[in-house]
Formats: structure tokens, C-alpha cells, sequence
């Protein structure tokens, strides 16, 4: 299983949230190519969950489409579900 780690910006609705990312390969998972977590300002998390789907530009500058779910603001932590490919490093 492949998992890559670093920082980047989840992007919505005229959003910018930086956050620290870990993510892991999910194979067999239709649709979802990583699964994990993102950490960052509890409010930007909280507000980014609420408008939907969203993109993570990782560390490399790639932009993937993401979904936000189980969203635990008051931690600053989210899951997060990849639907793009990722080129992993």
C-alpha cells in the first residue's frame, strides 16, 4: 500500500485552507483512489466540509477532487476521500 505526506491547500468556494496532509493508496475502494486525513484551522475545516466537495492541491502542486468527511473541527482534523488518480512518489 502506497501513502504519501506533506502540506498543501484545500480549495472551495473562493476558500483557501492550508493543512498538513497523510493519505494511503485505497485499493479495491470504487471511485476513491486514497482515504486519510487532513489537519488545519478547525474554522476553514469546518467551512470547507460544509460547502461539499473540494480540491487539495498537494505539495507538488497537484490539484485532486476531494470530499471531506467526519469533520472534527474542534481537533482541526478531517477525513478526507481522493476521487482523482494520484501520482505517487
Amino acid at each position: 500500500m502506497r501513502a504519501i505526506g506533506g502540506t498543501g491547500v484545500l480549495l472551495s468556494e473562493g476558500q483557501a485552507v492550508p493543512v498538513r496532509y497523510d493519505l494511503v493508496e485505497a485499493a479495491g475502494a470504487s471511485g476513491v483512489s486514497a482515504k486519510g486525513q487532513v489537519y488545519g484551522d478547525a474554522h476553514g475545516l469546518s467551512a470547507i466540509f460544509s460547502a461539499g466537495p473540494c480540491i487539495l492541491r498537494l505539495e507538488t502542486g497537484e490539484p485532486v477532487h476531494a470530499f471531506l468527511e467526519d469533520c472534527r473541527a474542534s481537533a482541526g482534523v478531517a477525513d478526507i476521500r481522493i476521487t482523482d488518480p494520484i501520482a505517487w512518489s
